[in-house]
């Protein structure tokens, strides 16, 4: 149901809606190299944890990312 791009929006492919969103953000988090929020709308809530767990693993495969910092996930 989900596809990560590095854009702002993610889209529901059923019929394009949007349906959250992610943000990448330098960080002064000390022991961190990036910020990463991400949310999806209210009537979307049950899928919040699997785009994060989505995201994480994009960021893991595809960026140098060592150590995001994850706003409490």
């Amino acid at each position: 149901w989900c596809r990560v791009d590095v854009g702002p929006e993610h889209n529901d492919p059923a019929d394009g809606d949007v349906i959250g969103c992610v943000y990448i953000y330098p960080t002064r988090q000390p022991g961190h190299d990036v910020e990463v929020q991400s949310w999806v709308r209210a009537d979307h809530a049950v899928h919040d944890a699997e785009l994060a767990d989505a995201v994480a693993d994009w960021l893991t495969v595809d960026w140098p990312w060592h150590n995001p910092y994850r706003y409490g996930r």
